[in-house]
């Protein structure tokens, strides 16, 4: 079963599956940005690296609003989604 760490709008952390949560025409568009392919992305948000906002508002719950994010690569897509990825060294 995949798994997707998945921030509420009110902020609390449920687990999804991955296919109920994010279409596959975000799949590929993120994927894209971040330079990786499909099953890579899947990958990573079943290891909790990626993560996905419904809104810019619950991300800034999360995150604050900032110029810039230390540790994290994100993407917003047109229709409000924002897809983060932790890009710090292990």
């Amino acid at each position: 079963m995949l798994i997707l760490q998945k921030v509420s709008e009110k902020g609390e952390e449920i687990m999804k599956n991955v296919a109920e949560n994010v279409h596959i025409g975000e799949l590929i568009a993120v994927s894209s940005v971040f330079k990786l392919n499909t099953f890579q992305m899947i990958n990573l948000m079943e290891d909790g690296l990626v993560e996905v906002f419904d809104s810019k508002e619950d991300f800034f719950d999360k995150y604050g609003n900032k110029e810039t994010y230390d540790g994290l690569d994100w993407c917003e897509l047109n229709n409000g989604r924002i897809f983060t990825m932790d890009i710090r060294p292990e």
